[in-house]
Protein backbone atom coordinates (compact mmCIF):
# COMPACT_ATOMS: atom_id res chain seq x y z
CA UNK A 1 0.00 0.00 0.00
CA UNK A 2 1.25 3.36 -0.76
CA UNK A 3 1.71 6.29 1.44
CA UNK A 4 1.84 9.67 0.91
CA UNK A 5 5.57 11.23 1.10
CA UNK A 6 5.92 13.89 3.15
CA UNK A 7 7.83 16.51 0.34
CA UNK A 8 4.70 15.71 -1.45
CA UNK A 9 3.41 19.09 -3.00
CA UNK A 10 -0.10 20.65 -1.60
CA UNK A 11 -2.41 22.25 -3.76
CA UNK A 12 -2.26 25.95 -3.71
CA UNK A 13 -4.57 27.88 -1.21
CA UNK A 14 -6.17 30.76 -2.35
CA UNK A 15 -5.49 33.62 0.62
CA UNK A 16 -7.86 36.53 1.51
CA UNK A 17 -7.18 39.35 -0.64
CA UNK A 18 -9.23 42.50 -1.84
CA UNK A 19 -9.20 41.05 -5.54
CA UNK A 20 -12.03 38.71 -4.17
CA UNK A 21 -14.33 41.12 -2.64
CA UNK A 22 -18.12 41.75 -3.86
CA UNK A 23 -19.12 44.87 -4.05
CA UNK A 24 -22.59 43.26 -3.11
CA UNK A 25 -20.99 43.05 0.33
CA UNK A 26 -22.08 46.64 1.12
CA UNK A 27 -25.54 45.10 1.41
CA UNK A 28 -24.76 44.22 4.66
CA UNK A 29 -24.42 47.59 5.86
CA UNK A 30 -27.67 48.35 4.49
CA UNK A 31 -29.39 46.00 6.71
CA UNK A 32 -27.24 46.74 9.59
CA UNK A 33 -27.91 50.10 9.81
CA UNK A 34 -31.87 49.61 9.41
CA UNK A 35 -31.56 47.30 11.77
CA UNK A 36 -30.17 49.91 14.23
CA UNK A 37 -32.90 52.51 13.31
CA UNK A 38 -35.62 49.98 13.72
CA UNK A 39 -34.15 49.56 17.85
CA UNK A 40 -34.01 53.27 17.86
CA UNK A 41 -37.41 53.38 16.83
CA UNK A 42 -38.18 50.27 19.19
CA UNK A 43 -36.49 52.82 21.87
CA UNK A 44 -38.80 55.90 21.55
CA UNK A 45 -42.33 54.15 21.06
CA UNK A 46 -41.58 50.80 23.36
CA UNK A 47 -39.11 52.16 26.03
CA UNK A 48 -35.68 49.95 24.89
CA UNK A 49 -33.02 50.37 25.75
CA UNK A 50 -31.39 53.29 23.38
CA UNK A 51 -27.94 51.70 23.89
CA UNK A 52 -28.59 48.72 21.83
CA UNK A 53 -29.75 51.08 18.82
CA UNK A 54 -26.23 52.85 19.59
CA UNK A 55 -24.06 49.86 18.91
CA UNK A 56 -25.80 48.42 16.48
CA UNK A 57 -25.05 51.91 14.52
CA UNK A 58 -21.37 51.59 15.39
CA UNK A 59 -21.25 48.63 14.38
CA UNK A 60 -22.74 49.60 10.90
CA UNK A 61 -20.20 52.45 10.73
CA UNK A 62 -17.66 50.48 11.48
CA UNK A 63 -18.28 47.96 8.89
CA UNK A 64 -18.91 50.77 6.37
CA UNK A 65 -15.55 52.13 6.84
CA UNK A 66 -13.42 48.40 6.88
CA UNK A 67 -15.79 47.81 3.64
CA UNK A 68 -14.71 50.91 1.94
CA UNK A 69 -11.38 50.86 2.71
CA UNK A 70 -11.01 47.12 1.29
CA UNK A 71 -12.85 48.14 -2.19
CA UNK A 72 -10.73 51.08 -2.33
CA UNK A 73 -7.44 49.06 -2.28
CA UNK A 74 -9.42 46.74 -4.79
CA UNK A 75 -9.84 49.83 -6.89
CA UNK A 76 -6.08 50.77 -6.64
CA UNK A 77 -4.55 47.26 -6.71
CA UNK A 78 -6.87 45.56 -9.26
CA UNK A 79 -8.59 48.19 -11.46
CA UNK A 80 -9.32 45.60 -14.22
CA UNK A 81 -11.44 43.73 -11.93
CA UNK A 82 -13.53 46.43 -10.45
CA UNK A 83 -14.43 47.49 -14.49
CA UNK A 84 -15.21 43.97 -15.10
CA UNK A 85 -17.66 44.44 -11.94
CA UNK A 86 -18.81 47.70 -12.91
CA UNK A 87 -19.56 46.49 -16.75
CA UNK A 88 -21.35 42.69 -15.64
CA UNK A 89 -25.18 43.15 -16.53
CA UNK A 90 -25.82 41.81 -13.07
CA UNK A 91 -23.42 42.47 -10.88
CA UNK A 92 -23.20 46.75 -11.20
CA UNK A 93 -26.36 46.61 -10.19
CA UNK A 94 -24.78 46.12 -6.82
CA UNK A 95 -22.88 49.32 -6.26
CA UNK A 96 -26.01 51.12 -5.73
CA UNK A 97 -25.55 49.62 -2.30
CA UNK A 98 -22.90 52.01 -1.67
CA UNK A 99 -25.16 55.22 -1.95
CA UNK A 100 -27.81 53.68 0.03
CA UNK A 101 -25.64 52.42 2.91
CA UNK A 102 -24.48 56.12 2.85
CA UNK A 103 -28.19 57.66 3.41
CA UNK A 104 -28.92 54.93 5.67
CA UNK A 105 -25.47 56.09 7.94
CA UNK A 106 -26.75 59.88 7.59
CA UNK A 107 -29.28 58.68 9.54
CA UNK A 108 -27.43 56.27 11.88
CA UNK A 109 -25.01 60.00 12.70
CA UNK A 110 -28.53 61.87 12.87
CA UNK A 111 -28.80 62.11 16.91
CA UNK A 112 -24.75 62.83 17.15
CA UNK A 113 -24.20 65.54 14.36
CA UNK A 114 -26.98 67.59 12.24
CA UNK A 115 -23.73 68.56 10.07
CA UNK A 116 -22.25 65.51 9.44
CA UNK A 117 -25.84 63.81 8.99
CA UNK A 118 -26.51 66.85 6.58
CA UNK A 119 -22.84 65.81 4.52
CA UNK A 120 -23.27 62.16 4.41
CA UNK A 121 -27.13 62.16 3.12
CA UNK A 122 -25.82 64.92 0.23
CA UNK A 123 -22.87 62.55 -0.90
CA UNK A 124 -25.39 59.48 -0.64
CA UNK A 125 -27.44 61.50 -2.27
CA UNK A 126 -25.15 62.48 -5.46
CA UNK A 127 -24.31 59.15 -5.50
CA UNK A 128 -27.45 57.55 -6.33
CA UNK A 129 -28.86 59.84 -8.51
CA UNK A 130 -25.58 59.75 -10.26
CA UNK A 131 -25.51 55.86 -10.76
CA UNK A 132 -29.29 55.94 -11.47
CA UNK A 133 -28.64 58.14 -14.46
CA UNK A 134 -25.66 56.14 -15.88
CA UNK A 135 -27.55 52.68 -15.43
CA UNK A 136 -30.66 53.85 -17.18
CA UNK A 137 -28.94 55.57 -19.44
CA UNK A 138 -26.72 51.99 -20.28
CA UNK A 139 -30.60 50.61 -20.37
CA UNK A 140 -31.99 52.59 -23.02
CA UNK A 141 -28.91 53.09 -24.91
CA UNK A 142 -28.51 49.11 -25.51
CA UNK A 143 -24.80 48.85 -24.43
CA UNK A 144 -25.49 46.37 -21.86
CA UNK A 145 -24.40 42.80 -22.09
CA UNK A 146 -26.08 40.52 -24.37
CA UNK A 147 -25.04 38.18 -21.18
CA UNK A 148 -28.06 39.00 -19.29
CA UNK A 149 -30.95 36.55 -17.84
CA UNK A 150 -33.35 38.27 -20.41
CA UNK A 151 -30.71 37.62 -23.52
CA UNK A 152 -30.66 34.26 -22.58
CA UNK A 153 -34.30 33.94 -21.88
CA UNK A 154 -35.29 34.83 -25.62
CA UNK A 155 -31.88 32.81 -27.39
CA UNK A 156 -33.04 29.36 -26.22
CA UNK A 157 -37.09 30.18 -27.65
CA UNK A 158 -36.33 30.15 -31.53
CA UNK A 159 -34.25 27.03 -31.32
CA UNK A 160 -37.56 24.75 -30.13
CA UNK A 161 -39.10 25.25 -33.40
CA UNK A 162 -36.69 23.21 -35.51
CA UNK A 163 -37.37 20.04 -33.56
CA UNK A 164 -40.56 20.55 -33.50
CA UNK A 165 -40.88 20.77 -37.60
CA UNK A 166 -39.07 17.77 -38.10
CA UNK A 167 -41.08 15.85 -35.32
CA UNK A 168 -43.75 16.92 -38.30
CA UNK A 169 -42.00 16.13 -41.04
CA UNK A 170 -41.29 12.44 -39.69
CA UNK A 171 -45.11 12.30 -38.70
CA UNK A 172 -45.60 13.17 -42.18
CA UNK A 173 -43.50 10.93 -43.72
CA UNK A 174 -45.15 7.63 -41.31
CA UNK A 175 -48.54 8.44 -42.57
CA UNK A 176 -47.59 8.69 -46.30
CA UNK A 177 -45.68 5.30 -45.93
CA UNK A 178 -48.94 4.02 -44.01
CA UNK A 179 -51.08 5.27 -46.74
CA UNK A 180 -49.39 4.35 -49.79
CA UNK A 181 -48.31 0.46 -48.03
CA UNK A 182 -51.47 -0.24 -47.41
CA UNK A 183 -53.87 -2.86 -49.20
CA UNK A 184 -56.40 -1.33 -51.77
CA UNK A 185 -56.25 2.57 -50.73
CA UNK A 186 -56.55 4.60 -53.48
CA UNK A 187 -55.08 8.11 -54.78
CA UNK A 188 -58.18 9.95 -52.95
CA UNK A 189 -57.23 8.28 -49.76
CA UNK A 190 -53.31 9.28 -50.58
CA UNK A 191 -53.99 12.44 -50.95
CA UNK A 192 -56.37 12.77 -47.98
CA UNK A 193 -53.35 12.06 -46.05
CA UNK A 194 -50.91 14.33 -47.67
CA UNK A 195 -53.45 16.96 -46.84
CA UNK A 196 -53.58 16.17 -43.14
CA UNK A 197 -49.92 15.71 -42.93
CA UNK A 198 -49.63 19.44 -44.54
CA UNK A 199 -51.86 21.14 -42.21
CA UNK A 200 -49.93 19.31 -39.16
CA UNK A 201 -46.66 21.16 -40.55
CA UNK A 202 -48.00 24.41 -40.65
CA UNK A 203 -49.48 24.30 -37.20
CA UNK A 204 -45.94 22.50 -35.38
CA UNK A 205 -44.18 25.38 -37.57
CA UNK A 206 -46.25 28.05 -36.49
CA UNK A 207 -46.04 27.56 -32.95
Amino acid sequence: MESASPGAALPARAFPSARYLPVSLFGSVMSVAGLALAWRLASKHYGTDLAIANGIGMLALGLFVVLALSYLTKLVRYPALVKQEFTHPVMSSFFGTVGISILLLSSVIGSYSASAQLVLWSIGKLATLALSVLMISRLLNGSAAPTSVAWKASSWAPTSRPSLSRSAAGTSQTLFSASSSGAGSGSAHSRATLAVSSSTRRSYSCS
